[in-house]
């Protein structure tokens, strides 16, 4: 009787989201659950009950004891026989609250244990059975989340293959089991580079836009996963009109958006037209992105600040590198805030990205100004950064943008110091960055161009023709890796033209 008020409680909450149903709900399960001591019949059903609702509190305020909910999910397991009809949802409550536990903690035995716990429900499944689908595809999720934590590729790689068998039985809610596949493959594109994924995931992701209703509760993040298969090819093939309809997908989904959710969709549409300011420099582009960005500042509870500074920062730097305007060296005092303790403790996974961003902003700051003291505090930030940051970092190239970050900075100092010590780091540095980045990745003709770059500073301050001859195989790598109307290419033959030309007075 308690328990099937509690549900009813649970149900509305569902519908309403009041939290004062929610809160009804557990103390009903709760109370229920005095009068139903081990081994009582019901007691599984009860545990499992309280452990759902206090999940679903959990993800309606972002508080609960996820230690308790574990527990209750597991004494409920605990209770059922082996071959108990109820045990397969029993495990599959378990993982979820794991895998809840996950993403507020970031403990990695939490998601292991919750793909364990989810093979086990799977297998305990006489075929066919409607909660397959559901097992299994939320079993993918966890192994994406998984590889977002670890970078394991056969993570990534089976949670494709599941999301495909979810999409060969026949469901009722196709557009997410498309988005889901889609948003793997998307991640495995960003990791691998492999451009049949991102076309895949391009071609999914219009598939789930047009599965969904104008007014749909999910159509702005259709709208905003598929703006971002565009940027992704923008970037890849540097066809405009991708980033044109990028930027206008996200106008739309901002549009669609009510007013506590705007803040992701501002961030959107701000970052595609600080990528697009890029590489049209139509200013009001990033003018409009630093204002979208300072309104989610404004706005942004204290647990999304750290990502908001940033954000704004970058933008900023953005600003400050192609404009020269001074007073976007506000950039440096953002990141430099966002170092905060209360924002970002010494060992915050953000950490490394700040003490980049501040590296990155003074290098900038010094290409207006001239002052060497920002040339070495860049320096002193990045070597932080790079030796916070693990080898195996899961983002994608964070390591090695980190590292030819520092690189460039250092052969910016040879500039000024004729330091020949300061080149050779560069080049290694450059080196191990490359050893880090895929063959097809995006990152990788820029950051060979950057390489070539310093090896022909060596080749013209020793006369090494080694340096001269590496810089030209460089080059072509480059070249070799880019579409052949890329905007990159211009830039890139040029400077091959020039160290043929140097390597012509030299040899003369």
């Amino acid at each position: 009787m308690l328990n099937n008020l509690a549900n009813l409680f649970s149900t509305r909450f569902d519908q309403s989201g009041r939290i004062e149903d929610v809160n009804e709900a557990i103390r009903l399960h709760r109370e229920a659950l005095e009068h139903a001591p081990t081994p009582h019949p019901n007691r599984s059903v009860t545990l499992n009950s309280l452990g759902s609702v206090l999940l679903a509190q959990f993800r309606k305020t972002g508080f609960a004891d996820m230690d308790e909910v574990i527990a209750l999910h597991q004494e409920a397991v605990g209770l059922l026989p082996a071959a108990h009809l109820h045990r397969p949802a029993s495990l599959y409550n378990l993982a979820i609250a794991l895998s809840a536990r996950f993403g507020q903690a970031g403990q990695i035995e939490d998601i292991d244990k919750a793909i364990t716990v989810s093979r086990k429900a799977f297998s305990l499944l006489l075929a066919p059975h409607p909660y397959q689908s559901i097992i299994l595809s939320d079993l993918a999720n966890f192994l994406h989340m998984r590889f977002n934590q670890t970078a394991q590729i056969q993570d990534v790689d089976e949670a494709i293959k599941l999301h495909r068998k979810v999409l060969g039985v026949h469901n009722s809610v196709r557009s997410a089991s498309l988005d889901n596949l889609a948003s793997a493959l998307f991640t495995r594109f960003r990791w691998t580079s492999c451009v049949e994924n991102l076309d895949e995931a391009t071609v999914l992701h219009k598939e789930v836009l047009a599965l969904l209703p104008a007014h749909h509760s999910q159509r702005p993040g259709a709208l905003n996963n598929l703006a971002g298969d565009l940027s992704a090819q923008f970037y890849q093939t540097g066809e405009i009109q991708n980033i044109h309809d990028a930027i206008t997908l996200h106008r739309e989904a901002l549009g669609l958006l009510h007013a506590h959710h705007h803040q992701s969709g501002s961030c959107n549409l701000a970052n595609a037209l600080a990528i697009r300011f890029t590489h049209t420099g139509q200013v009001e582009d990033v003018d409009e992105a630093i204002a979208l960005h300072r309104e989610v500042l404004r706005t942004a509870p204290h647990s999304h600040q750290l990502a908001s500074l940033s954000a704004l920062a970058n933008v900023l730097e953005l600003r400050f590198d192609q404009l020269g305007q001074v007073e976007d060296v506000e950039a440096i005092t953002l990141h430099r805030k966002a170092l905060n303790l209360k924002l970002l403790p010494a060992h915050h996974p953000e950490r490394p990205f700040s003490l980049s961003g501040i590296g990155t902003a003074l290098h900038m700051r010094f290409g207006k100004t001239g002052q060497i003291k920002d040339v070495e505090e860049a320096i002193g930030m990045l070597r932080k950064a790079v030796a916070m940051l693990p080898v195996a970092h899961p983002r994608l190239a964070a390591l090695a943008t980190l590292l030819s970050n520092l690189a460039g900075v250092l052969d910016l100092r040879f500039g000024e110091t004729d330091k020949i010590v300061d080149v050779e780091e560069a080049i290694a540095l450059y080196r191990k960055a490359l050893e880090l980045i895929p063959t097809r990745h995006t990152e990788r003709p820029g950051t060979l161009n950057c390489f070539a770059s310093v090896l022909v500073t060596r080749f013209e301050k020793l006369n090494r023709l080694p340096d001269a001859e590496e810089a030209i195989k460089t080059y072509r790598e480059a070249l070799s890796l880019l579409p052949p109307d890329h905007p990159e290419n211009c830039k890139i033959s040029t400077n091959l033209g020039r160290v043929f030309m140097a390597m012509f007075v030299f040899t003369k």
